[in-house]
């Protein structure tokens, strides 16, 4: 079995803390018992971001991929949108156990990210848009999912958070995603089950006869109108300051391709951009985590662009 990175070790201490740090302990034996419990000949792992990933193959020669987290409501959210999209534009899940955090999932060949494959962006923005097409799936009432209105309650936490000492986002962003939240939710279209961080990385190549050609992994699993889905893709990939007239144009012409491809209303698709990047942030200053400031430009860049 290869050894943990340290970037690895250091992500997971960071994002998971003391329960991040036992999950660490474990992994090594986690990987035994389940490549056992599975049948899986294991190979050296994927680059590894916020869970451990590996290729392998079961006993009669079927290809998978295991993956092991460190369990909680994320990755419990993971599982059941997985099982709910069933193969939708989705990598398919094979096997799972909540409680341990591991996922049996098939491995998509030939498996390359669109970041890596895709250099012309108007062509990946049309692919992801093909994408994105298959994965969305109305959700019934009962549904065990997030919905955007817990991000917006999530996103309140900030200033409680932050009562006693200086916030990095600025008051103006908060309080301007705060009200986006409000006016996007009280007058959303019908609600579908999303991605929720469908960008450039989590979509893979696959080589069918027949079919999308493209799949998704690793959803968030979370309900909202169809325009909160770009809000992952516009960030990504790699974006940095500062942003410049060809980026602009670049980001003007993605949202085009999606209002082209999938009749997505453009105005509501810039304010969910406005507000994913804010939330992003958020998440990263929440964490301690550096490079928050991307985001928080993006969300006033979308947001000079309302109305």
């Amino acid at each position: 079995m290869a050894l943990i990175p340290d970037a690895f070790r250091q992500t997971i201490l960071e994002n998971f803390h003391e329960q991040g740090a036992a999950w660490l302990e474990q992994l090594p034996a986690l990987i035994r018992q389940f490549a056992a419990r599975w049948s899986l000949q294991m190979s050296d792992p994927f680059p590894l971001s916020y869970g451990y990933c590996a290729p392998a193959v079961q006993a009669g020669g079927r290809e998978v991929v295991i993956k092991l987290a460190v369990p909680g409501d994320d990755f419990t959210h993971q599982v059941q949108a997985l099982r709910f999209f069933d193969g939708r534009g989705m990598v398919r899940m094979i096997e799972a156990d909540v409680e341990q955090g591991a996922l049996l999932l098939e491995r998509l060949r030939p498996g390359q990210m669109l970041v890596n494959e895709v250099t012309d962006d108007e062509q990946a923005t049309r692919i992801a848009a093909r994408v994105m097409g298959a994965v969305w799936v109305p959700v019934p009432d009962g549904h065990p999912f997030l919905r955007m209105a817990d991000w917006a309650e999530e996103f309140k936490k900030i200033r409680s958070q932050f009562q006693d000492r200086i916030c990095p986002l600025p008051a103006r962003t908060i309080d301007r995603t705060d009200d986006l939240f409000k006016e996007l939710l009280a007058s959303g279209g019908p609600q579908h089950l999303l991605h929720g961080d469908l960008h450039h990385f989590n979509i893979l190549s696959v080589s069918e006869e027949s079919g999308l050609g493209w799949r998704a992994i690793d959803p968030f699993g979370v309900v909202g109108e169809r325009e909160v889905e770009i809000g992952a893709f516009v960030r990504n990939p790699n974006l940095a300051l500062p942003i410049t007239p060809e980026l602009e144009r670049k980001l003007k012409r993605r949202l085009d391709v999606f209002h082209e491809q999938l009749g997505l209303d453009l105005e509501r698709m810039i304010a969910w951009a406005s507000v994913y990047a804010a939330v992003s942030a958020w998440w990263t200053i929440s964490t301690d985590a550096d490079g928050w400031q991307v985001d928080a430009a993006l969300s006033d860049f979308f947001a000079n662009h309302l109305g």
